[in-house]
């Protein structure tokens, strides 16, 4: 358990140390990047940690689901890459820009819900009941 701990602090300080690298010459966008990436390497670096204690052994069912995950990501990303410059080309003034970002942002959702649905990645209704159950 204390590797595991000790996979989790590094991770901290990778998202830490990311945090002021990306900050500047990203702006606004580094810090999340840089949680983004240090959550990306916390999760492979515990499932190699617990597969090699025979604690995690990805499944077929698995495999297929995170593979219909990234298709419906990378469907959502290239609808919102295609539509994301019209949408800001139309907002123009600077008080819709929040709006528009608003918009995108529930394209976005929509698109991905819509494909990881229709690709069997999850279970939309599914989704609903969990999020029905914590309120």
């Amino acid at each position: 358990m204390a590797k595991l701990v000790r996979i989790g602090k590094a991770c901290v300080v990778l998202n830490l140390v990311l945090n002021l690298l990306l900050m500047r010459p990203l702006q606004h966008i580094g810090p999340a990047l840089a949680t983004s990436l240090s959550a990306v390497v916390n999760t492979v670096w515990l499932e190699f940690a617990l597969a090699r204690r025979g604690y995690f052994r990805p499944d077929r069912p698995l495999l297929r689901r995170l593979a219909s995950m990234a298709a419906a990501t990378a469907l959502m990303a290239g609808v919102l890459a295609l539509i994301q410059p019209k949408i800001f080309a139309l907002a123009g003034e600077r008080g819709l820009k929040w709006l528009t970002l608003t918009v995108l942002v529930g394209i976005g959702r929509t698109v991905y819900a819509a494909a990881g649905q229709a690709l069997g990645a999850f279970d939309v209704r599914d989704a609903l009941q969990m999020l029905a159950r914590r309120k």
